[in-house]
């Protein structure tokens, strides 16, 4: 059986079907340009209610070739770890199972297949419209409002901030601690100053995104004064319900975590959400608690619905 959800204007559809396409055999420099360009159109007419998704579809002849997330364009512009002249196929990461939008099966499987690849976003196909959209762990969970389940969930579980970015940080520092950590955006601490005696700090989010899609921007260029808003936070003591109101307003796919004065303790990623709930937990809520449809057969229409599913045996597209 496959799940479908409804959604409406609050909840975006699960699969973003404007990804950007590169060609196999561009160079980063090339790349890099035409990821400019796409980022700039979308952040000027953003042509769907989902956050831009930082991952490109790259194929050759139609065929899907990998995935190559934004944080490795940045290793390669701004850190030693590629050459410019590389083609991107070398950079792009593997997706030996690309998903089919017509061959869907159980949401366990799509849990177990995200697991299995590090940039968490699959890529689906659709053979009728012959074009590539993009699933992400993110938008997943933005889709599925378990709020009767997750409300019960405290914020027990976060990620250390191990990328954690300073005052004193560069563009160059965050294109490193991207790739390092395989982030597109990584939490900035600034001093608070006098105006809050408790010491606290700032929290504020650095998108690799906000830095990619310029070109006037030094490797050595102190980044700190750019942002000047104070990113939303979870308490420790909030639920997952909370955090997600918080993720689906907000084009990160992680949610800050504090406690009562502000202290970091991490954040709370898509894959948190997953990991709080069982498999079959989740298909237990989503059939109590979403609107759902279930369907046995293959999807023939799934225009105005959100689509969650992944192929038991992918194939490549004709």
């Amino acid at each position: 059986m496959s799940f479908v959800s409804r959604y409406t204007k609050e909840i975006p559809p699960a699969i973003d079907w404007a990804p950007l396409y590169l060609a196999a055999d561009l160079t980063v420099t090339e790349a890099i340009a035409v990821w400019r360009d796409y980022f700039q159109a979308r952040l000027i007419d953003p042509p769907s209610p989902l956050p831009p998704i930082s991952c490109a579809v790259v194929i050759r002849d139609q065929t899907l070739v990998g995935l190559l997330p934004d944080w490795q364009l940045a290793a390669a512009l701004w850190t030693d770890q590629f050459p410019a002249t590389d083609s991107i196929e070398s950079l792009c990461i593997i997706v030996n199972s690309p998903l089919l939008i017509d061959n869907l099966p159980p949401f366990s499987d799509l849990i177990t297949a995200f697991n299995q690849h590090s940039p968490a976003i699959l890529p689906i196909w659709d053979g009728k419209e012959r074009r590539w959209g993009l699933l992400s762990i993110g938008n997943l969970v933005r889709q599925v409002n378990l709020g009767q389940v997750w409300q019960k969930l405290s914020l027990r579980t976060v990620a250390l901030p191990d990328g954690l970015l300073s005052n004193t940080t560069t563009v160059k520092n965050l294109g490193q601690q991207c790739f390092q950590h395989q982030l597109s955006a990584i939490p900035l601490l600034t001093a608070s100053g006098s105006a809050n005696p408790s010491g606290s700090v700032s929290l504020r989010c650095l998108s690799l995104n906000d830095y990619l899609i310029q070109s006037d921007i030094e490797p050595q260029e102190i980044i700190a004064a750019d942002h000047s808003g104070i990113s939303d936070a979870c308490w420790m003591k909030q639920s997952y319900y909370q955090a997600r109101q918080l993720l689906n307003r907000q084009n990160h796919d992680y949610v800050l975590v504090t406690d009562a004065n502000g202290e970091l303790y991490g954040w709370v990623s898509p894959q948190q959400w997953i990991y709080s709930l069982q498999p079959e937990a989740l298909l237990t809520a989503l059939q109590d608690i979403v609107n759902v449809s279930v369907q046995d057969k293959n999807l023939k229409s799934w225009e105005g619905k959100g689509l969650i599913g992944v192929s038991r045996k992918p194939k490549k597209p004709s």
